[in-house]
């Protein structure tokens, strides 16, 4: 996925307007008028100060140069049309070896194969570069301007290298920052700003994060910058295990974009950061997961629904909700056992699990009831995912139940956002489409419709208000408050233990306990 607006280096973002070329066109006008009297043989008119006037104009707009902010190559390449458009050369052409930045080559005019005039560019007594010089275009008196405009080139290269230097490593430091400061609360969000810290690199144009990792859930495929239709091409890239980064440089390369071992080391620090959250993950897991059967529970389910739903809003993508619930299990507890029972959700887990994907979340929700929160799963997965968890149940189960016992399953299916775009009514739709399912003779899987939400509510008993229920409890209690049974008229024998007399509190308590029972609405048995 793209993230806009693109993100362009430092250098042409901030420094093209900085530098104005007005000046230059006068002083190019100026000059050509220089230039135009000294190629005329017979003017009258001093030569060699028309010559120091050009020498005095090409040194003093290299000068204006040091204080436009320019990145390397910028700074570079203006250098060069300075010296080629003010001064009779045929071309012109900068190398340049900072230390600790990539090599640099510019050039301006026709670059010269067979340097006329050749002079170092020197930066704290280091020999960091050479620039080269063609063949003048006129001749002209004997000039020092070669030597003089390298020395002048030197100064504002030496300033300019060091804010490239500094540049390099603040781009580096906010990449570190932002890969060792993940929050486990929001991976995604984290890694988004690391992709577009990484394509704010000096010389850089485009960032890409492909992080497959427990930690990040979901695979996520992350892009930053401007990426244009020459393809998938990475001038740097770096993978390791469920990670991969990669870098692409601009046309015109800055020669401070930081080298691979620094981006080594800013997904060294990722890895780290998501190693640490896998961690933390795996702890709070222990607090959301059922005892049982490890399959998640409530709170879990509410923490990964919430989540996923979130990020599905922001990536435009559909969430399925899948309600499973073991067909006729009561039976088993009944007939079988609890142990049975137990070994029989067990196994149903057991094989839930190798029919869903790694970043699908299992949840217990009942007691033989499950719900799968299944991210960019539209419709039709949802179903064919379905399918293949009723297929899977009863031999996954088999071994949990003796013959010719088989467990199944009915499956209840709704879709976010075409169906509900909220995590509760998602829920009840769910809900009620495996209700149908089991109305409609269980064992199958059905998707759920608008009137789901509310079918199954019709078809349980309507639950009385609480009001109701404590004024028809407080007059029961009442009316038997003024009743007590009757003593046995006949004393026991003296080898009978000898009946206690309440008052009736016993059987009154047995009675209430019971109308409340009643006056409660239950869920139907499965």
């Amino acid at each position: 996925m793209t993230l806009q607006p693109p993100v362009l280096p430092a250098g042409d973002r901030e420094h093209r307007a900085v530098y104005d070329r007005r000046p230059l066109e006068r002083l190019l006008r100026i000059n050509a008028a220089g230039l135009a009297r000294l190629a005329d043989p017979d003017g009258d008119h001093d030569r060699e100060l028309i010559v120091e006037l050009l020498t005095t104009s090409c040194l003093l707009e290299l000068a204006r140069l040091a204080s436009a902010r320019l990145d390397l190559v910028s700074h570079l390449q203006a250098a060069t049309d300075v010296l080629t458009e003010l001064f009779p050369c045929t071309g012109c052409a900068i190398e340049l070896h900072a230390p600790g930045l990539d090599a640099v080559a510019v050039a301006a005019g026709v670059p010269p194969e067979v340097p006329a005039v050749e002079a170092p560019l020197v930066v704290a007594g280091d020999v960091v570069g050479r620039i080269r010089f063609g063949p003048l275009r006129i001749e002209l008196p004997p000039t020092d301007f070669f030597l003089r405009a390298a020395e002048e080139l030197s100064t504002g290269v030496a300033a300019v290298v060091e804010a490239e230097r500094l540049r390099r490593q603040a781009s580096v430091a906010a990449s570190h920052q932002a890969a060792s400061s993940l929050s486990a609360d929001d991976v995604e969000r984290g890694l988004r700003r690391l992709v577009q810290a990484l394509a704010a690199w000096p010389g850089v144009v485009a960032a890409r994060l492909d992080v497959e990792h427990a930690a990040a859930g979901v695979p996520l495929f992350l892009r930053a910058g401007w990426w244009d239709g020459e393809g998938p091409h990475l001038d740097v890239e770096v993978q390791r295990a469920g990670i991969r980064v990669g870098l692409r440089r601009g046309r015109r390369d800055t020669g401070s974009t930081p080298s691979e071992p620094a981006l080594e080391a800013v997904v060294t620090e990722l890895e780290k950061s998501l190693e640490r959250i896998d961690r933390e993950h795996r702890l709070a897991r222990e607090s959301e997961t059922d005892p049982l059967t490890g399959a998640g529970n409530r709170r879990r389910l509410h923490l990964a629904l919430g989540s996923t739903l979130a990020r599905a809003r922001l990536e435009g993508e559909r969430v399925a909700l899948l309600a499973l619930d073991l067909d006729h299990f009561k039976r088993v507890n009944d007939t079988l056992g609890h142990d049975v029972g137990d070994a029989v959700l067990v196994a149903a887990v057991r094989t839930l699990r190798l029919e869903l994907r790694p970043w699908d979340e299992l949840i217990r929700s009942g007691g033989e009831e499950f719900i799968v929160v299944a991210p960019a799963c539209d419709v039709i997965e949802a179903r064919r995912l379905g399918d293949r968890l009723l297929a899977a149940l009863p031999e996954g189960c088999a071994s949990a139940l003796p013959v010719p016992w088989h467990q199944s399953a009915s499956v209840g299916v709704a879709v976010f956002p075409d169906m509900a775009d909220e995590a509760r009514t998602l829920l009840r739709l769910a809900d009620g489409a495996l209700y149908r399912a089991k109305r409609s003779g269980r064992a199958m899987v059905c998707v759920a419709q608008p009137g789901d939400a509310l079918s199954r509510m019709d078809d349980e008993p309507a639950p009385t208000p609480p009001h109701v229920v404590a004024d028809r409890v407080l007059a029961l209690d009442d009316a038997l408050a003024r009743w007590s049974p009757a003593p046995p008229d006949q004393p026991p024998r003296p080898d009978q233990p000898r009946p206690v007399h309440d008052g009736g509190a016993g059987p009154r308590r047995r009675v209430l306990a019971r109308v409340r029972r009643s006056l409660r609405g239950h869920r139907p048995a499965s």
